[in-house]
C-alpha cells in the first residue's frame, strides 16, 4: 500500500539519511520507490536540497557518479604515469576490479531495520523483504553499478590519451606496437591491471579534512557492544617462512597491499561481514536490530560531521616472459644468489663470485625500463621496511631454468666439431618479468643481450679444454685435441663475469610452466677431469676397461639411489639412468678426461666415483679401483 511505501520513504530518507540513489537501489523490488527522483517526493526534495548525495550515511557519496568519476581519474592518472599513461599500454580485461567498503552492508542492515521496526509501528504485518532488497544484493548492485563507472571513466582517459605522442624517450614506439606474439596478446602478458578501492572517510566540522583515524572514524560501524566486528577488523595475515637469505622474495597481491598501506578503517571483507549479519538475521534478535536502527539514525541526526569517501588506485603490469639460454665460464658461479649457514650463530654466508640471475636480470630489468615498487606491502621509501633484508616484494624479475649445475661447474658449449651439434646449446631459462615500467621491443631485448654480453669488449676470451683448467701434468704421449677441433667458441659473449645469453626472445606462460617439464625429456653432455688409483699406461688400454668400443655396452643403464651429498634435501629413492654415450682421452698414468652423455637427473659424480656403491655400475666399479672426479663441466644440453 502506498501508505506503507510513504512509511519506508520517510524512515529511510529522512531519520536514516539516505540519498536518492541508494533508495533507489535498496528499493528495487518496489518499483513505485525504485525510480524516486527528489523532485518526486516533497521529504525527498527537501533532504536533497543540496543537490549533494555526499551526505548519505549509506553509501558514502559513492553513488554520486560526479565526485566518483573525479576521484577516479585523479587516482588512476597518478598510479599509472610512471607506466607511460593508458593510451601505450592495453588493460586487462577485467579491470578495473573494485572493492567498495563493507560497512555499506552494515548500514544498509541498520536502514532496513529502521524500515521494519517502523513498519511494525503502524501494526502492518508486510514483510520489508517484499519492499526493500537485502543488504548484500545491495552491495553488489553498487559495485556492479561503481565498476561500470570506472570502466568507462579509464576507456575515456584512455582514448583521450591516444591522440598524444607516446613514444618513450628512445623514440620506439611501445606496446602493444612492441614485437608481441599473438600467444602473449590472447593472454594479456604485459596488460596493465587496474584495481581501485574506496575508502570512507570522516570529514570534521572544525577541519573540514577528510581523516582515516580510528580515533575519529569509531563511528564507522556500530559499537562492539551492538554488533562484534572487532575480530574481523583485527584479523592477523598468516606469515609465510620463505627462508632466512637476504634476498628479495617475489609474493603478495597489488589489490591486498594497496589496503595494506593505506590502512583503511572499516575495510572489513565482505565475507566477513555477510556471516554477522546473517548470523543476526537468523536469530532474529530484535534488541540488536533496534539498536542498529538508532545506531544509524543518531548518525544521520549528527550535524557536526560529513561522511565521504576517498578513492585509491593500484596499477601494475601482468608478468610476461623472455626466455634464451645462457653459458657459464666460472667455477664460482651460482645459477642463483647462493646462502648457507655458515656465520657465527647461523648466519647466512654468500657463496660464489656472482650468480646467473643477478648478471640477467639485472640488466634485463633495465632494459624493461625498470620493476615497480608502488606495489608492495610496504614502498620502497619508508624507513622501516626500506631496505629489509630479505623481503617480500610484488615487483620482481624472477630467473627460472631448466635444471641447474653446481656452483663449481661450468655450463659451456660442446669442444668437438664431430658432425652436427647444432642442437646442442646452452641451458634453456625464462624470466618472469613481474610488474615491469615497459614492455621492451625485440631491438631493446637484442640490446640488453648485447649488454649481458659485452660485446663491447673487442678481445674474445678464451676458455681452457677440463684437463688444462684442472691443472693436470700430461705424460709425453698425451695427445691433445687439434686446434682445429677445440677451435669452436663455447661461450655465447664476453662477459667478464663468465656469463652469456643467446637467443632473448619473449616466450609464453606454457613456456615457462614447462620448463622443469622439458628437462626430464633433454640430453646433456658432460666433460670430467677424472683421477683413477691405478695405473693405466695408455689410451688403448683405458679405452678397452671402459669398454668403449664394446658392442652392447652404451647406452649403457645404471641405477643410482639418491646421492649422500643431497640425502638431507631430496626423498631417498632409486632411481634409474641412462649413460648414452661415453669417450674417454687418456692424459697420464692416474688421470684422463671423460666425455659423455646421460638421460637428464644423472648425478654425474657419483656416476664417476660410485657414491659408496649408491650408484651401480659406475667408472670406479667398471676400472674396479678407487676414482674421482676433480672437475665437471656440462658440454651442451640436447634440444
Amino acid at each position: 500500500p502506498e501508505a506503507q511505501q510513504q512509511v519506508v520513504l520517510s524512515i529511510l530518507r529522512s531519520e536514516c539519511g539516505l540519498c536518492y540513489r541508494c533508495l533507489s537501489h535498496l528499493c528495487r523490488r518496489t518499483p513505485a520507490l525504485s525510480s524516486i527522483q527528489p523532485q518526486h517526493s516533497p521529504a525527498a526534495a527537501a533532504a536533497c536540497a543540496d543537490g549533494s548525495t555526499g551526505t548519505c550515511t549509506v553509501c558514502f557519496g559513492i553513488f554520486d557518479d560526479d565526485a566518483v568519476e573525479a576521484g577516479v581519474t585523479s587516482a588512476v592518472a597518478t598510479s599509472v604515469r610512471p607506466y607511460g599513461g593508458l593510451a601505450s599500454n592495453p588493460i586487462t580485461k577485467e579491470s578495473p576490479t573494485v572493492v567498495l567498503p563493507a560497512v555499506m552492508m552494515v548500514r544498509a542492515y541498520a536502514a532496513i531495520c529502521a524500515a521494519e521496526l517502523a513498519l511494525k509501528e503502524t501494526s502492518s504485518d508486510t514483510d520489508i523483504k517484499e519492499i526493500l532488497q537485502n543488504q548484500v544484493d545491495f552491495y553488489d548492485e553498487a559495485k556492479d553499478h561503481v565498476r561500470s563507472l570506472a570502466k568507462k571513466v579509464v576507456l575515456g582517459m584512455k582514448d583521450q590519451e591516444a591522440g598524444h605522442d607516446q613514444n618513450d624517450d628512445n623514440g620506439v614506439t611501445p606496446f602493444p606496437y612492441a614485437d608481441v606474439t599473438r600467444e602473449m596478446d590472447e593472454e594479456e602478458a604485459g596488460n596493465l591491471g587496474i584495481h581501485l578501492l574506496f575508502v570512507p572517510v570522516l570529514k570534521s566540522g572544525d577541519s573540514g579534512k577528510p581523516s582515516m583515524d580510528s580515533d575519529q572514524n569509531d563511528n564507522l560501524l556500530p559499537e562492539e557492544s551492538i554488533l562484534r566486528t572487532r575480530h574481523i577488523l583485527n584479523k592477523r595475515d598468516r606469515k609465510r617462512f620463505r627462508g632466512n637469505d637476504p634476498t628479495p622474495k617475489q609474493g603478495g597481491d597489488p589489490k591486498v597491499n594497496l589496503l595494506k598501506r593505506i590502512k583503511a578503517q572499516g575495510m572489513a571483507e565482505k565475507n566477513d561481514i555477510q556471516r554477522i549479519l546473517e548470523d543476526v538475521e537468523r536469530r532474529n534478535n530484535s534488541q540488536t536490530k533496534k539498536a542498529l536502527a538508532e545506531w544509524l539514525i543518531g548518525l544521520a541526526s549528527t550535524k557536526n560531521a560529513m561522511h565521504s569517501h576517498s578513492t585509491h588506485a593500484s596499477v601494475w603490469r601482468k608478468p610476461f616472459y623472455v626466455g634464451g639460454k645462457y653459458t657459464k665460464a666460472g667455477r664460482s658461479i651460482s645459477q642463483t644468489p647462493y646462502y648457507v649457514p655458515d656465520g657465527p650463530k647461523g648466519k647466512m654466508i654468500r657463496k660464489g663470485d656472482t650468480s646467473v640471475e643477478e648478471e640477467i636480470c639485472s640488466v634485463l630489468s633495465v632494459g624493461c625500463g625498470g620493476i615497480s615498487s608502488q606495489n608492495n606491502e610496504f614502498v620502497s621509501t619508508t624507513e622501516e621496511y626500506g631496505d629489509k633484508a630479505g623481503a617480500v616484494v610484488f615487483g620482481l624479475c624472477k630467473f627460472h631454468a631448466s635444471g641447474r649445475e653446481d656452483l663449481d661447474v661450468r655450463m659451456l658449449l660442446p669442444p668437438i666439431r664431430t658432425g652436427d651439434n647444432s642442437h646442442i646449446g646452452g641451458r634453456p631459462f625464462v624470466c618472469e618479468v613481474i610488474d615491469a615500467f615497459r614492455l621492451p621491443s625485440s631491438q631493446q631485448l637484442f640490446t640488453v643481450m648485447n649488454q649481458i654480453n659485452r660485446m663491447d669488449i673487442d678481445k674474445e676470451p678464451e676458455v681452457s679444454n677440463i684437463v688444462v683448467d684442472a691443472g693436470i701434468t700430461p705424460s709425453s704421449n698425451y695427445n691433445p685435441l687439434s686446434p682445429e677441433q677445440s677451435s669452436r667458441n663455447r661461450r655465447y659473449g664476453r662477459n667478464p663475469n663468465g656469463v652469456d645469453i643467446a637467443n632473448l626472445s619473449y616466450c609464453t606462460s606454457a613456456d615457462y610452466k614447462g620448463l622443469q617439464g622439458e628437462t626430464e625429456h633433454k640430453v646433456k653432455h658432460y666433460g670430467c677431469a677424472v683421477w683413477c688409483e691405478t695405473i693405466i699406461k695408455s689410451q688403448q688400454e683405458l679405452d678397452e676397461r671402459l669398454g668403449v668400443y664394446t658392442a652392447g655396452r652404451f647406452p649403457m643403464e645404471i641405477q643410482q639411489s639418491t646421492p649422500l651429498r643431497v640425502l638431507h634435501r631430496r626423498a631417498a629413492a632409486v632411481r634409474s639412468r641412462h649413460v648414452l654415450t661415453l669417450s674417454a682421452q687418456w692424459v697420464n698414468e692416474h688421470w684422463f678426461g671423460l666425455h659423455l652423455s646421460t638421460t637428464a637427473g644423472t648425478y654425474v659424480k657419483e656416476l664417476v666415483h660410485g657414491d659408496c656403491g649408491r650408484t651401480s655400475p659406475s667408472i670406479s666399479s667398471i676400472l674396479g679401483c678407487k676414482t674421482d672426479i676433480v672437475r665437471l663441466d656440462c658440454e651442451g644440453i640436447a634440444m
